[in-house]
C-alpha cells in the first residue's frame, strides 16, 4: 500500500470585515503640517508621497523657488514636468562662468538647500531655450525673478520682456545696461 502525502490546500485570506475608507484630514490641517516642515526639503519630499491630498501642497513648497543653470534643466522641467510650472513663484536664471571677471558671483548659494549656484553655462542665447521658457512664462505664477548672466544679449532682453506680473527683479552680473 502506497502512502500518499496530501497537504491541505491553502486558502487565500479573505477579509472578515468590510473595507473602511481612510479618515481624511481637513486640507487646513494638512497645510499646517506641511508649512511646519518647509525648512526640510527631505520632509517635504516625503510628505508629497503620502497621498494625493498631501502631494500638491508639498510640491507647491518644493518647487516655489527654482534655479536654472543650463539648457538641460530648462528642457527637463518644461518637458517632463510641465504640471510643476504653476508652483514656481521665484525663478533664478543663472548663466555665468565659475571664474573670470565675474568671480564675485561664484559665491552664489541657494538659500533653500545650500547648493553652489555658480558655473552656469551660456544657454539663454540658444533659440530653443526661449521656446522652452515660454510655457513657464505663460503660467503667470512667477512673481520674483533673479537673473545672473555674464553677457547681456538681445536673447536675454527678449526673455525678460516675456515675463509679466513680476513684482521683484534682481539682476546680477551686468556691469552696464543700455536702456
Amino acid at each position: 500500500m502506497k502512502k500518499s502525502s496530501k497537504q491541505p490546500q491553502r486558502r487565500n485570506p479573505t477579509r472578515t470585515t468590510p473595507h473602511q475608507p481612510a479618515i481624511r484630514l481637513p486640507q487646513e490641517l494638512i497645510l499646517l503640517i506641511i508649512e511646519d516642515r518647509t525648512d526640510s526639503l527631505g520632509d517635504l519630499m516625503n510628505a508629497s508621497l503620502v497621498c494625493r491630498d498631501w502631494s500638491r501642497p508639498a510640491q507647491s513648497f518644493i518647487f516655489a523657488r527654482i534655479y536654472l543653470r543650463d539648457a538641460d534643466q530648462c528642457k527637463k522641467l518644461a518637458q517632463k514636468n510641465p504640471n510643476l510650472l504653476s508652483y514656481v513663484f521665484h525663478l533664478s536664471i543663472i548663466e555665468h562662468p565659475e571664474d573670470g571677471e565675474y568671480g564675485h558671483l561664484g559665491d552664489l548659494v541657494s538659500a533653500k538647500n545650500g547648493r553652489d549656484l555658480s558655473g552656469g553655462s551660456d544657454y539663454l542665447n540658444q533659440s530653443e531655450i526661449t521656446d522652452v521658457l515660454v510655457p513657464m512664462l505663460a503660467q503667470g505664477s512667477i512673481r520674483s525673478l533673479a537673473i545672473c548672466v555674464s553677457s547681456w544679449t538681445n536673447a536675454v532682453f527678449s526673455i525678460l520682456g516675456k515675463f509679466s506680473g513680476i513684482e521683484r527683479l534682481r539682476i546680477d552680473g551686468a556691469h552696464a545696461l543700455s536702456a
